[in-house]
């Protein structure tokens, strides 16, 4: 495949940082215990330190050294760094389920895991038959996309997926190549079907879906608030919409009073930009580089979903059917391919992603 010698590099920042201590997996996974188990300290204990610190400013604090920690230690192992570095979204479960301080450490273990890992703990009346058929469903499903990837999608790629930095922004051929590896990331994620189908079918825990047919979406708001990576969007919705947006009060007087930066677009933002943060110190943690770009991919998506929220109203608030939800489908697809190539490409510019990817 033709590309231009000279490839892409940042147009926002470039910071180079010095390697990391490397520490054996043991003493690192040790290590990561020990500092959950510090977090629910902290936290239980929050009001104690309320003279010197406010409870948001403690969670400010957690969240500072989880960030930390996997820029300053790693392991040797490129996979294992990817898993250290996904703490921050630990954090978020912690801090949803921490939020009351009156919590036992016998349930903060069990519950962490489960949100941790997408459990789905709300009654059912399916029998176990049932709960192991949905497993098996999983199973198939996962195994299904994964197939597609190699026979189909690997055979338009290029050998070399950093290729595509050797390509103007906005070719046709530049987005084509975003929107298929983009659905190739899609189909490499769809292996956590196939694990949590094959451990709902043998153990009878059950799982909530990740995904929901993304590529299917109709809007930016669609796919963000309703189709993609639902763990994630769960989490924030607890932690920020639950708890800062619609906080519990008995004076009505106060739930009137909510200001701006308490107000349902703001906090919208909000989780935009720590999403994009998250994603930027995932690669400063794995590549020792930092050039913001997903950061700036998220602010664009969130500043168009807070517009969509906004202004989108009446008849148009419905999901779209028929021919209108098939173009507000390609203009979503549109939307994304356009902007892409800004989460792409920090990825892309580092040989320990394109190395995971070719395990795959």
């Amino acid at each position: 495949m033709e590309t231009s010698n000279i490839r892409y590099e940042s147009h926002l920042v470039d910071i180079k940082l010095p390697p990391p201590t490397t520490v054996p997996v043991s003493i690192l996974t040790a290590g990561y215990i020990l500092v959950l188990l510090l977090d629910y300290v902290l936290v239980k204990n929050d009001a104690k330190f309320s003279p010197f610190i406010t409870p948001m400013q403690l969670r400010v604090f957690i969240a500072t050294y989880h960030f930390l920690i996997p820029m300053f230690f790693a392991s040797k192992y490129d996979f294992g760094n990817i898993s250290f570095m996904l703490q921050p979204w630990s954090l978020a479960a912690q801090v949803v389920y921490l939020s009351k301080s009156s919590v036992t450490l016998k349930e903060y273990l069990p519950r962490l895991i489960k949100i941790a890992t997408f459990q789905d703990d709300r009654p059912t009346t399916k029998t176990n038959w049932q709960i192991r058929l949905d497993g098996l469903k999983k199973i198939a499903r996962g195994a299904a996309k994964f197939s597609f990837m190699k026979i189909a999608l690997d055979g338009i790629l290029p050998q070399d997926l950093s290729d595509l930095l050797g390509m103007p922004f906005y070719t046709p051929k530049a987005l084509f190549i975003t929107y298929v590896l983009a659905f190739r990331i899609y189909c490499m994620m769809s292996l956590s079907d196939v694990i949590m189908g094959a451990t709902q079918s043998m153990f009878l825990i059950r799982f909530h879906d990740l995904f929901d047919n993304p590529f299917l979406s109709t809007s930016p708001k669609d796919f963000w608030n309703r189709r993609w990576n639902r763990l994630v969007h769960n989490l924030f919705q607890q932690l920020i919409f639950v708890n800062v947006v619609s906080p519990k009060s008995s004076n009505d007087d106060e739930k009137k009073k909510k200001s701006l930066m308490t107000s349902r677009i703001t906090c919208g933002l909000l989780i935009f930009i720590i999403s994009g943060l998250f994603h930027d110190f995932m690669i400063v943690a794995a590549a020792r580089e930092i050039t913001f770009e997903l950061t700036a991919f998220f602010l664009i998506h969130g500043v168009e979903v807070a517009l969509e929220a906004k202004y989108r109203t009446g008849r148009y608030k419905k999901d779209p059917t028929g021919f209108a939800a098939i173009g507000c489908n390609l203009l979503t697809v549109l939307f994304f391919v356009t902007t892409g190539r800004l989460f792409l490409s920090p990825i892309l510019r580092q040989q320990v992603f394109l190395r995971i990817a070719q395990q795959f």
